[in-house]
Formats: structure tokens, C-alpha cells, sequence
């Protein structure tokens, strides 16, 4: 014997929304914070007091390039004139912020060079490794890179 078909989608509506509507709510959660409360409003720390952390990094490139500059906080980290190789590979002292650092990649290459990618690649020492991808346009590259070490929140 069949059911009332209106019955049925009835009760499949409410169990889908005694499911989604938690769901919504949680998901909406974040955005209710006030502004005061938020982590980007606190006063910023002194450059010297932020920690800095043994980092290699890798690049790797489809072109080769004529110039790579690493900057962080308007300091450069990594500078190499004419590398003459599609990868580079160096140790820098890396400063990481809250879980977090913010690179400006900038690369120059040869005129004629195609758009091109480059990956960059992170591995702080006691820290999982992060890369990214920096598409360049034209004969340039100039990107701000955020790597972040943070877990999500529960």
C-alpha cells in the first residue's frame, strides 16, 4: 500500500530542514562577530617581535628568468640576478606573523618570454610546507603571496 504523496514530501521537507537549518545557522556564525572582536583590528606588533623561522624555498620556472626578488614586510628575503636555471633553491629566514606571511614575488624575464608560471614553494622548519602558483603578465611578475599555518577553527 502507497502513502499520501503530499504527506511524504512534507515529511521529507522537514527532516531536510531539521538538517539544514543548524548547518545555516553555524555556517552564518561568523559574519554575526562584532568588528571589535576581530583579529585583523588588534594593533600590529613591532616588526622586531615577530618570530622568524628557518625556511627553505624553491622555485621552480617554464622560463628562465633575469631577476627574483623575495620581499616580506618591504625586506627582501631572496635576491638572485640572472639564476641561468629553471629552479632555485635557497634558505631564508622567514618571518611568520600569527600563523601567517605575506610574500611579494617579483620576476623579471627576458623580452619575448611568454605569460609563464612560476611555483613557489615554502618549507618552514617545523612547519608543513605550502607552495603557490605566480602567473606572470607579460615579461613580469609581481604578486603578494599569503601562506598560512593556522588550523581551522572547530
Amino acid at each position: 500500500m502507497r502513502g499520501f504523496p503530499l504527506l511524504n514530501l512534507l515529511a521529507a521537507l522537514l527532516i531536510c530542514g531539521a538538517v539544514i537549518l543548524p548547518l545555516v545557522y553555524r555556517a552564518t556564525e561568523a559574519s554575526r562577530v562584532p568588528r571589535t572582536l576581530l583579529e585583523s583590528d588588534q594593533p600590529a606588533t613591532a616588526p622586531s617581535a615577530t618570530p622568524v623561522i628557518n625556511t627553505h624555498v624553491s622555485l621552480r620556472f617554464v622560463h628562465v628568468p633575469e631577476k627574483i626578488v623575495l620581499n616580506c614586510n618591504d625586506q627582501p628575503l631572496l635576491t638572485k640576478e640572472s639564476p641561468g636555471a629553471l629552479s632555485v633553491e635557497d634558505t631564508i629566514e622567514l618571518p611568520v606573523a600569527e600563523g601567517r606571511a605575506e610574500l611579494q614575488a617579483l620576476i623579471t624575464w627576458p623580452d619575448g618570454t611568454p605569460y609563464t608560471v612560476v611555483e613557489l614553494k615554502l618549507e618552514p622548519d617545523g612547519l608543513a610546507g605550502r607552495n603557490a602558483n605566480v602567473w606572470s603578465t607579460g615579461t613580469t611578475a609581481d604578486e603578494i603571496v599569503t601562506f598560512s599555518w593556522r588550523e581551522p577553527a572547530p
